[in-house]
């Protein structure tokens, strides 16, 4: 992860995760038409965590922000663990977790997951992580290698409208965007043993998800 990204994220926190909360209003009605993907990737998070069995009993949300899905799965009766790059991220999921009173569940950490010390989860997580990665496949391996049973993973999607006025909005904010297709999906996951599948729905978005065998 870029230095840029990392104070881009530590910057512009609180509003950034406000984008879960909003109800009315001119940056509301910019969420409904620009991150209706967000709500529809939270919506098959939910449901696949609900449909596994035996159920999920630990979460690694990996990039987890505000920690939303830590909290909500911790709601559920998961062990959570959330790691962010920006440590603004980190206090506003440590407040979240508070207020839903799931802190003995839920666990936050700064810092890189490439070199932190990382126990192994059920179920790994790394939603609008990969969106700021300019090279996924050493970050994806890694995660790979701490799920035990399921990853889910998106990529924004190349080629869309809302994703070249994304690019321009970012650009002066000082903070790249990266798009996929899948192919290269294809070519970082191809090699993989167990059960892939590309899930071509999301509004704006891939998601990979990936089942141990």
């Amino acid at each position: 992860m870029s230095r840029q990204v990392s104070e881009y994220f530590h910057r512009t926190a609180a509003d950034f995760d406000a984008i879960h909360d909003r109800r009315g209003g001119c940056a509301a009605l910019i969420d409904r038409v620009f991150r209706r993907g967000m709500r529809e990737r939270y919506a098959y998070v939910m449901a696949a965590a609900a449909a596994a069995r035996p159920p999920l009993t630990s979460l690694l949300d990996a990039g987890c922000g505000g920690g939303k899905y830590c909290v909500a799965l911790a709601g559920r009766g998961l062990t959570a663990l959330g790691v962010d790059f920006a440590p603004a991220m980190v206090d506003l999921a440590t407040r979240r977790a508070q207020t839903a009173g799931v802190v003995v569940r839920c666990r936050f950490l700064a810092g890189d997951l490439m070199t932190l010390t990382l126990q192994p989860a059920d179920l790994v997580l790394a939603i609008g992580l990969f969106d700021y990665v300019a090279v996924p496949g050493p970050l994806l391996e890694r995660l790979r290698t701490l799920t035990r049973r399921e990853l889910i993973v998106s990529f924004p999607r190349a080629g869309t409208w809302q994703g070249w006025l994304r690019r321009l909005w970012l650009a002066r904010r000082r903070c790249p965007v990266y798009y996929s297709t899948p192919a290269d999906l294809q070519q970082l996951t191809g090699t993989w043993p167990g059960r892939t599948e590309i899930i071509h729905s999301i509004r704006g978005d891939w998601l990979l998800h990936w089942r141990q065998p």
